[in-house]
């Protein structure tokens, strides 16, 4: 939630600083040697020895409790106020607002195939892409239209899951086979990354993609419905102008921050308690239910509280330690796509091979070194250059074809901030 706007011309340099830290959430959560052990439970990990029991427990109970879910949140309201403003300002200039982000979101939707099947098992900009379609149609709607859709879509996953849970019990039996499946996909995913060679990691890719959608669609589109939720507010903050108003509202926020605070750290301590073997309830189906809905409702109300805390106390400048920050959001799209390909260098067994060597805790201090290789990459490119390559490659693909050629009315802090 920005704390102030460059009116015009200028850029959202706390929008930057939001995305900014938001890539290194999701580089620690998606770094080879983490994501393929996310899914794990700690005695599922020991066997396959991707990591020892000495501090692999307490350090993913740490990552699940503050950073999994919640930045790539971060990301997705960075996608949903960009789309907003952009579509705004192409509107003032008179242009075909829907056509203009139609073309984007598909050549960002290509973006992301080609980056999903060469390298990102995780990859989100396809689905962003297809998600922000919805925003064709709710970027004309009513702020209590939208407040509702963000209601219905809570309800809808809460209801769906209880049901769930009710109608068709999962027994221990199931269970077991359930958490079975990971393991032996994890050790294929760690034999290929750790001993085979380029052509057959490429080749395990777009078998990958398809499991991260796979995963994502349980339990009853959780991942989707979270994204698609902070898609929504970034239209509702445009819309209300909040980015505007922080200031008036401070105490009233800062209230909300209050109370709000420790109810979503309890919900999301309470839905990673199975990472150190913790359970409540004697029937497994009810208990992974109880944990399923505290991890969806905590993950939202503790991005809303990092939302808050930015929003509140970042300065309407930034220090030199932010600006480095936004650099690295500046640059989002080249930085995301970046992350990949030194992930593939460091931790692939064509590169580097680091997960054969690494603890955890170890990878997490090589993710610190690639991060702060982006930071200072991002603030030389735009010591330079207006913006990021990517970001560049993205605008001429949007704004130099068809009935818009050579268009330069539309602001380049708008351009780059529809994603």
């Amino acid at each position: 939630m920005p704390a102030a706007l460059r009116i015009g011309f200028g850029r959202l340099p706390t929008l930057d600083c939001v995305r900014g830290l938001a890539l290194l959430g999701m580089l620690v959560m998606n770094s080879p040697l983490n994501s393929v052990v996310a899914f794990l439970h700690p005695e599922q990990v020991y066997p396959i020895q991707v990591d020892q029991a000495g501090s692999y427990a307490m350090i993913q109970f740490f990552l699940h409790l503050f950073v999994d879910g919640p930045f790539v949140n971060l990301f997705s309201f960075g996608f949903g106020i960009g789309v907003y403003l952009m579509g705004e300002h192409v509107k003032r200039e008179g242009l075909d607002t829907d056509r203009i982000l139609k073309r984007g979101l598909w050549v960002l939707f290509g973006f992301g195939l080609v980056h999903g099947v060469v390298g990102g098992l995780g990859d989100l900009l396809h689905v962003y892409a297809l998600l922000g379609f919805s925003l064709l149609y709710f970027r004309s709607q009513s702020v209590a239209l939208l407040l509702r859709w963000i209601v219905g879509l809570i309800l809808f996953v809460l209801l769906v899951q209880t049901l769930q849970a009710i109608v068709f019990p999962v027994g221990p039996p199931v269970l077991a086979i359930r958490q079975a499946k990971p393991e032996d996909m994890v050790r294929q995913l760690v034999q290929t990354w750790q001993h085979t060679s380029i052509r057959a990691i490429m080749g395990l890719q777009p078998w990958g993609l398809v499991m991260r959608h796979r995963l994502a669609l349980e339990p009853c589109l959780n991942s989707y419905a979270q994204q698609e939720i902070m898609l929504l507010l970034g239209l509702v903050v445009g819309k209300w102008r909040l980015l505007h108003r922080l200031a008036e509202l401070r105490v009233q926020l800062s209230l909300l921050l209050l109370l709000a605070f420790p109810v979503s750290l309890i919900l999301k301590g309470l839905a990673c308690l199975p990472i150190v073997g913790v359970h409540l309830l004697d029937q497994r189906a009810f208990d992974a239910l109880l944990f399923a809905l505290a991890d969806f409702l905590g993950t939202l109300l503790l991005t809303g509280i990092y939302l808050l805390e930015l929003g509140l106390n970042l300065p309407p400048v930034p220090t030199r330690f932010w600006a480095w920050i936004g650099n690295v959001g500046q640059m989002w799209l080249t930085n995301y796509l970046l992350q990949t390909l030194l992930c593939m260098l460091f931790f692939y067994a064509y590169g580097g091979g680091l997960p054969e060597r690494l603890t955890l805790l170890e990878s997490l201090l090589s993710v610190v070194g690639i991060y702060g290789f982006q930071v200072w990459f991002s603030t030389w490119w735009l010591s330079g250059h207006p913006k990021g390559p990517m970001e560049a490659l993205w605008r001429n693909l949007v704004y130099n074809m068809g009935s818009v050629d050579g268009d330069s009315s539309v602001s380049d802090e708008h351009r780059q901030n529809t994603k």
